[in-house]
């Protein structure tokens, strides 16, 4: 009886990607790689940093990403790209009131995909339900949120596609898309309702 094995190709890993047992990055054995890898972080730090003095925040949060995916967790692009998600979050800033009687309000500010958003609400309001004995239906979309709270919504296209989110006093999102921002009172009919909020929204608004 003749046995036959088939020998299996084992998949060649890319350059940098390679891991240990633990899962963390393994550094190249072959010295002319290691040197490679020096010249690519030296050059990218530099052009990273170009960009942050010109504030090209997008091109250098780019870089510094392009660095992560080579060498996970390495301490100065990580620290480059905190500065400049950090920057890419406050670049605009726009304060909106928002009425506790009024529906759906436009705040005149369009967001942009992939950029990160920190929205902070202040202020108080009073929510007022009269009703008869058959109580009120909460519409489908906003069941999910208390009476109340603070919500937003991203209008990219038709507002019947938008789907709303909670805000309440405070949130950091990354934008998943570009489009105007909606906000309102979670409320079954806010018309009577009594009060407002402050609303501060920090991103890079789209122009």
């Amino acid at each position: 009886m003749v046995v036959a094995f088939q020998r299996t190709a084992r998949r060649p890993q890319a350059v940098g990607t390679s891991k240990g047992s633990k899962g963390a990055p393994v550094r190249p054995s072959d010295p002319r790689l290691v040197d490679l890898h020096r010249e690519f972080l030296s050059k990218t730090e530099k052009l990273a940093a170009e960009y942050e003095r010109k504030r090209d925040w997008d091109r250098a949060r780019e870089v510094y990403e392009a660095i992560l995916r080579l060498v996970p967790r390495y301490p100065q692009a990580e620290a480059g790209l905190g500065r400049v998600v950090g920057a890419q979050a406050t670049q605009d800033r726009k304060i909106v009131e928002v009425f506790a009687n009024q529906g759906w309000q436009n705040t005149g500010i369009v967001l942009s995909q992939g950029k990160p958003v920190k929205i902070i609400a202040s202020g108080a309001w009073d929510v007022v339900n009269r009703t008869g004995p058959d109580g009120l239906e909460i519409p489908k979309k906003m069941r999910q949120f208390k009476i109340g709270a603070l919500v937003g919504m991203i209008v990219a296209g038709d507002v019947k596609d938008a789907k709303p989110f909670l805000i309440g006093s405070k949130k950091e999102f990354i934008a998943p898309e570009t489009g105007r921002l909606l906000l309102v009172i979670s409320d079954v009919d806010p018309s009577d309702n009594r009060g407002k909020m402050a609303v501060q929204i920090e991103s890079t608004f789209a122009k």
